[in-house]
């Protein structure tokens, strides 16, 4: 009979205080629950899914700051940067540290306003130097600033935190490639190809780098691999008649460039080459043509209107010459003013 009253207790005592614990507890589990699954999807870049789980989570309950900056992340990783502003005010609002949320808001900046947020990510990284985000996004923004110094360094750092990493491994290839380090890109393209053989962009880069290096028989090679790659692409034969043309296989060199332009009417690169080869030729006829061909589908090249000048000239156009040697020479004053500007150096004559 004891047993009998025990058991009967038990029937109604357990689910009572079941009852009572998820009364009060319940929710705090619950959320607690899904804001660890939100965790785990930011940490596993899975924004579709943090999104949704943040999304519930704020609509039970939206006075919570962690989530609110969770959220803000979220947007921003999924391209939504207008819709991050919101919560990321919310969470300033209900008191998320000012690191983090300096952190969120210049990572939302750097991409239209870098000079805004570059105090701020390098700030960040006094405190972090090993934020992987940061320190990728300083490095692009570096690059796309063509501050190829920093741009390499923070590469580099990337690469100190994530070794091996394809992307930035090849991206630190452009940047020493853009700043004139050829053995150093080399370095860093053939690092790649040796995890990814097929990649086009990076054999590419790669024989241009040992073109500018003068090692034309390793740089053939690799276009050579680059035209079984893509045959239908024109670049490979660009740089295969640049090779033919510093072997002064002048020939060679014509056939390649017709064979790209037959491809690509209208490559710049290839009608550049043939340009210089009727240049080189002193045929000077056909040299003008293609060069008004250039600078009619861009107006700012800078070489186009001095290789027409050049032409003109000697074809005996002499004013025709000089109108296009000063548009070069004013694309010219404007390109050296940009990089003055991009180094913070002050134009002469300015206080």
């Amino acid at each position: 009979m004891t047993r009998h009253l025990i058991f009967l207790s038990a029937i109604v005592v357990v689910p009572t205080v079941v009852g009572i614990w998820w009364w009060y507890y319940g929710p705090a589990y619950h959320q607690s629950h899904l804001l660890a699954d939100a965790e785990k999807a930011v940490q596993a870049e899975d924004f579709t899914k943090a999104e949704e789980l943040l999304r519930q989570i704020l609509k039970e309950n939206p006075n919570q700051p962690r989530p609110q900056l969770l959220y803000t992340t979220t947007l921003r990783r999924l391209g939504r940067r207008k819709e991050a502003y919101l919560p990321l005010q919310r969470a300033i609002e209900l008191g998320v540290p000012e690191l983090e949320t300096r952190r969120e808001y210049a990572l939302l900046e750097a991409r239209d306003d870098f000079t805004l947020a570059e105090r701020s990510l390098l700030i960040i990284l006094d405190t972090n130097p090993d934020d992987l985000e940061v320190v990728q996004t300083l490095a692009v923004c570096y690059a796309r600033q063509s501050r190829w110094p920093e741009a390499q360094k923070w590469y580099t750092r990337w690469l100190e935190i994530d070794p091996g990493r394809q992307e930035a491994l090849f991206d630190r290839g452009r940047v020493h490639l853009q700043a004139g380090n050829y053995g150093p890109a080399i370095t860093d393209f053939r690092e790649v190809l040796k995890a990814s053989p097929n990649n086009f962009q990076a054999r590419l880069l790669l024989a241009h780098c040992l073109l500018s290096e003068a090692k034309i028989p390793e740089a053939e090679g690799e276009l050579q691999t680059c035209r079984k790659l893509r045959p239908a692409s024109p670049e490979p034969l660009t740089g295969l008649a640049t090779c033919a043309m510093e072997n002064n296989d002048l020939d060679k060199a014509q056939q390649l460039v017709h064979d790209a332009l037959v491809l690509e009417p209208d490559f710049l690169l290839a009608l550049h080459l043939q340009g210089n080869l009727f240049l080189r030729r002193q045929k000077f006829d056909l040299a003008i043509p293609v060069f008004e061909q250039i600078v009619g589908k861009n107006k700012g090249d800078k070489e186009g209107h001095l290789k027409l000048a050049q032409a003109l000239s000697q074809s005996g156009q002499v004013e025709r010459a000089k109108k296009h040697q000063e548009v070069f020479q004013q694309l010219d004053r404007e390109d050296q003013l940009r990089q003055q500007k991009e180094r913070g150096i002050r134009p002469p004559g300015t206080n």
